[in-house]
């Protein structure tokens, strides 16, 4: 059986009209990655800014999702020049339930609004589906990420429950919304 890290390593599939998508290495780490990491307009809607990150944070992270049984941390690069977009992360992936949670970081704004994440999740979608063979992708979002609510609804993913309260950001309560893709 082919593991998580030989599908996005190895197979022509990780690649779209204009991208690559692979494991994320330690070498893939740069200023740019770390500094956007640390942004709160970047990650302030995701449980990465809870963490000061540095260089190491991050390689221990990488190794974390690495070397896990349930979890994979997709690099999403562009194809043209290999400049480092974003990640895509399953977790939480049960072959024995046949499901999977999926979150996605992309951390250069000057790429954001021109469909890169719906065509990098897309792919992994697909990907999960029919190589992973899993049959259920759960993803969760602040109720006031429109980005991410549009992404989802373009994908197919159907809402299936609000957790009232469930993030406290900036003294406030937001809600989180649960979707979900089944194959």
């Amino acid at each position: 059986m082919k593991s998580y890290q030989d599908i996005f390593q190895s197979s022509k599939k990780t690649t779209t009209k204009r991208l690559i998508l692979r494991i994320l290495q330690k070498s893939d780490i740069n200023y740019d990655y770390v500094e956007a990491l640390n942004n709160e307009s970047i990650v302030g809607m995701t449980e990465a800014r809870h963490t000061k990150w540095t260089k190491k944070k991050i390689e221990d992270y990488i190794n974390l999702n690495n070397n896990s049984p349930s979890m994979l941390l997709i690099g999403v690069f562009l194809k043209e020049n290999n400049i480092h977009l974003g990640n895509i992360r399953l977790s939480n992936i049960s072959r024995i339930h046949k499901r999977t949670e999926i979150s996605m970081l992309f951390y250069r704004k000057d790429y954001w609004n021109k469909g890169i994440a719906t065509e990098a999740l897309e792919q992994v979608i697909n990907l999960t589906f029919s190589e992973i063979r899993l049959r259920r992708i759960c993803a969760d979002y602040f109720e006031n990420n429109y980005a991410s609510k549009r992404i989802f609804e373009k994908l197919g993913f159907i809402v299936e429950g609000i957790y009232k309260e469930h993030f406290y950001k900036n003294g406030n309560f937001i809600n989180s919304v649960r979707v979900a893709l089944m194959q």
